[in-house]
């Protein structure tokens, strides 16, 4: 699938792919972008294989539309092609993959409407989450929640990827610590598409610096009226945050102003 004559190991802060860009003869029938993976070591082979795949396709390394061929990455990656099939179709249930008979599986490709309406029932979906965290007890959340808003504040100083990780455990916290499982399964089916757009917004765009600097900053009155013990504070806090960045990077993906 993939050339091993040139290979350049991806460092850059703006790409969190462990895996290797592979810069000529590729096929005719590939896309021109092709990532070469690195070989899988840890016995946590799901994990290790999922990452790698969902961050190349998350950063743009795996464009929309590129074949996805199991028996090539499992060969890169030096494992049977039994992981490979489960992260595809981890992938495919996030909606960064599709699958079809004649084709297999590819980079699916992420519809900016479909993510807006996602942004609104995920808003209505951490609402209630904070609710429920705010009825059950949240001040046990609290310092956690703060570390990681301290680490995005950190991180919004060039560390892009780093941002967007500390941003997703974030609300993954909030979620999966509201004592409803299937709160949690509804917001990961939601997180594929929505995380896309989140680091597309982070990467590229007019209004890029606006989004890094929202996502750094627009988490604190969160944690602050979850400290303050308001429960609709924090209903509305945590609903007023996901809107506004569904409208920033409306604005910036669509290149327009307000």
């Amino acid at each position: 699938m993939l050339s091993d004559a040139r290979r350049i190991h991806s460092t850059s802060p703006t790409l969190g792919c462990r895996c290797h860009l592979g810069l000529g003869g590729i096929p005719s029938h590939q896309a021109s972008n092709a990532v070469r993976f690195s070989r899988v070591r840890n016995r946590s082979l799901r994990h290790e294989v999922l990452e790698p795949l969902r961050n190349a396709i998350l950063f743009g390394q795996l464009p929309v539309g590129q074949r996805l061929l199991e028996a090539d990455i499992a060969d890169q990656m030096g494992v049977s092609r039994v992981p490979v099939r489960e992260a595809l179709q981890q992938l495919q249930h996030e909606g960064l993959v599709v699958s079809s008979p004649h084709r297999g599986s590819v980079v699916a490709t992420i519809d900016d409407d479909e993510v807006d309406v996602l942004y609104h029932l995920r808003a209505e979906l951490e609402g209630f989450a904070v609710h429920s965290l705010m009825e059950r007890g949240a001040q046990r959340l609290v310092g956690p929640l703060q570390q990681l808003v301290d680490a995005m504040r950190a991180a919004a100083q060039g560390r892009l990827v780093e941002l967007a990780e500390k941003d997703v455990e974030f609300h993954r916290l909030l979620v999966f610590q509201s004592g409803y499982p299937i709160l949690s399964r509804v917001w990961s089916s939601m997180d594929g598409p929505i995380r896309a757009r989140l680091y597309r917004s982070h990467r590229i765009g007019p209004f890029r610096q606006d989004v890094i600097d929202y996502t750094a900053e627009s988490h604190q009155p969160i944690v602050d009226a979850i400290a303050s013990g308001d429960c609709q504070r924090a209903v509305q806090a945590i609903k007023t945050h996901i809107l506004e960045t569904r409208r920033l990077m409306e604005r910036g993906v669509a290149g327009r102003g307000p």
